[in-house]
């Protein structure tokens, strides 16, 4: 792909979803922390938790080839972009693994309890290697961390076989009519049943024959994203994103957050590039500063909600809905602070130093 094609490099639709899915987890992690003691339509966040990590999974699946494509990025890269991609999440990431072990350390020594975690755990964080070893994490939400790092792997190493696509979807499709906004190239009858074969087989394949905690069994919702991304890229139909959403539900059932997570990376493609109201209205800009520190909310959210929730029961702060409540609201507003604070402090350093790592563009063809 040259750099004709090149996308811009933000899109305030990502934006925006990254602080909504981070506020789900938030939410639904607070009803669980609290098992549930508040009124029912709180609790039914905590049934859902999981919606705002698979939302991360596709809009990792489509940033990050987007931004490849931006930087015309090569094999020959890849070591500068591993590099970047650690010195932009390891200080957050290690500080709050930091925060972890003083935690634990306290209340192991108050509880009379050994400490819970051996070298060799705390060692395997450093990679994000914990859940690949069965180890337990020093901060519950950090698997979906070792998720992510092992696609951003995959991806450097095989985003430069993307550039075989554009010559396959020539051959298969034709060039169809604007649709809802939408225009693209459709498949043949040939291309069509080849691309349902192939959704199909890759669920199956990724369902029934991967298990686990790794990227392999989550990989559907990161494959919705990178089929958001072949739709803006590279002229493929946005039919295609929905014969995946539907081999993808035949395969595991048409279950509420993949239905969900189709509908976002269907958004994704729809969308412009650039939202006026998400810069002009107090909405938007509140949604886009969730985004902004959405990362931050996601590390620190599960120390300051285990804490809080931990001081609540032990002086019946949960007694009555009422009560109950009012410590959802404080947990919430409390993690919003926190993570605000640990934004300026931590995370917006480490995202300036990683500005610092450039790719070295290829020359365009």
């Amino acid at each position: 792909m040259t750099s004709s094609s090149a996308p811009s490099q933000r899109l305030d639709l990502l934006h925006i979803l990254r602080g909504i899915a981070a506020m789900l987890v938030l939410f639904g992690h607070v009803s669980v922390a609290t098992k549930y003691a508040f009124p029912y339509v709180l609790n039914a966040f905590g049934h859902y938790q999981n919606l705002g990590v698979y939302v991360f999974f596709v809009i990792s699946g489509f940033v990050v080839p987007w931004s490849l494509q931006v930087q015309r990025y090569t094999i020959r890269q890849f070591p500068r972009y591993m590099l970047r991609r650690l010195v932009r999440l390891d200080p957050p990431y290690l500080a709050m693994v930091a925060v972890g072990l003083g935690v634990a350390a306290v209340h192991s020594r108050h509880a009379g309890t050994p400490f819970p975690f051996t070298a060799s755990t705390i060692a395997l964080h450093l990679g994000y290697l914990a859940g690949l070893a069965d180890r337990p994490w020093i901060v519950s939400v950090f698997w979906t961390l070792g998720i992510e790092f092992q696609f951003y792997i995959l991806m450097g190493l095989v985003f430069p076989l993307f550039a075989l696509v554009p010559g396959w979807v020539a051959s298969e499709t034709r060039v169809g009519p604007a649709t809802l906004g939408l225009s693209g190239r459709i498949p043949t009858d040939r291309g069509l049943l080849l691309a349902t074969a192939a959704f199909v087989l890759i669920e199956i394949t990724l369902v029934f024959v991967f298990s686990g905690a790794g990227w392999t069994y989550y990989s559907g919702y990161f494959i919705v994203g990178i089929l958001a991304f072949a739709v803006r890229a590279s002229g493929l139909h946005w039919a295609a994103l929905v014969a995946y959403g539907f081999a993808g539900a035949g395969v595991g059932g048409f279950t509420l957050p993949w239905t969900l997570v189709v509908v976002v990376g269907l958004l994704v493609v729809a969308l412009p590039d650039r939202l006026p109201w998400v810069w002009d209205t107090w909405p938007g800009k509140c949604l886009s500063g969730l985004g902004q520190i959405s990362y931050s909310l996601y590390l620190t959210h599960p120390v300051v909600v285990g804490l809080l929730t931990v001081r609540a029961a032990r002086v019946g702060w949960m007694s009555t809905a009422v009560k109950a409540s009012a410590v959802y609201a404080a947990e919430v507003v409390l993690c919003l602070g926190v993570a605000t604070v640990f934004y300026y402090v931590c995370e917006r350093p480490a995202v300036r130093l990683s500005h610092r790592v450039k790719f070295r563009p290829a020359p365009a063809s």
